[in-house]
């Protein structure tokens, strides 16, 4: 199958599976809906607890820095130059760590049990009787991937310590690599057992990089410009049922856009493996 018949195919399947399963869509949104409010709200929460560590760690520092003196004093008594303000200090960076970690897991455990659930009921959009199952190894792949996430962050964030900002990015980078995987896996569990899964989706991820990253192109101007012209549209009309509408419209092509995904991964599974 070329290429081109490849995506619009899978285009064409995705759409005739979210025209025809109306009930399963409205069921798929409201937990995706759900999902996003309970992640904002872990995110929103741990954002103010690591917000008000670094400014604590700054007042501490810049009210705690030795003078001249009592640096040339230390030295030459041989006192310790580190001060109850710097160990103070530490010890908030230690609880922003542990923050950070928090809200890892916390949104793991969301995506797993409530974007299991979306991810479940878009397989059902192609495949009956699969949920229990898609359901299952879902949030077992799931626990892998942020385990691994977790692990990163243990690696790079915890050893660079102070050096964030070159840390941050590595973390970033490691993040995409795992958002190119992650989709790719997450839409072979209908029909597929977990030990050929990691094969596949390598397979797949390696010999179809061609049209894989095409694939997330389109996706990303499938959300991106519906998303610009509802940021466009509500600059213009300050209206709170516009907004609400924006919202739910977002949802849909954010479902459209899964569907997509999953079909376009199983047919090219299907391809590699005839």
């Amino acid at each position: 199958m070329a290429r081109s018949n490849l995506i619009f195919e899978a285009l064409k399947n995705a759409w005739k599976g979210v025209s025809k399963n109306k009930l399963l869509v409205v069921l798929i949104i409201v937990l995706n809906l759900t999902f996003l409010i309970l992640w904002f709200g872990n995110s929103l929460f741990f954002q103010e607890r690591v917000t008000e560590g670094l400014i604590n760690i700054t007042e501490t520092l810049d009210n705690d820095l030795p003078t001249d003196d009592e640096i040339t004093q230390g030295i030459f008594s041989g006192q310790s130059l580190v001060s109850d303000g710097f160990v103070e200090s530490m010890e908030i960076y230690e609880s922003i760590l542990k923050d950070l970690r928090m809200w890892i897991i916390i949104s793991g455990i969301l995506f797993a049990l409530i974007g299991g659930l979306y991810w479940s009921f878009t397989n059902s959009l192609f495949e009956d009787g699969k949920f229990f199952n898609y359901y299952s190894r879902f949030i077992i792949v799931s626990i892998v991937y942020f385990l691994i996430i977790i692990g990163i962050f243990q690696l790079v964030i915890i050893n660079a310590g102070f050096k964030a900002e070159s840390s941050s990015y590595i973390f970033f980078i490691a993040l995409l690599v795992i958002g190119y995987f992650m989709p790719i896996t997450n839409s072979l569990l209908g029909n597929m057992k977990l030990k050929k899964v990691v094969k596949k989706t390598l397979e797949i991820a390696f010999g179809k990089l061609p049209w894989i990253i095409l694939m997330y192109l389109l996706c990303g101007i499938m959300i991106g410009l519906p998303l610009y012209l509802i940021v466009l549209l509500n600059s213009v009309v300050d209206n709170v049922f516009v907004m609400i509408i924006s919202g739910l419209i977002m949802l849909l092509v954010m479902t459209y856009v899964r569907a997509f995904i999953m079909s376009l991964v199983n047919q090219a599974s299907s391809e590699l493996s005839s």
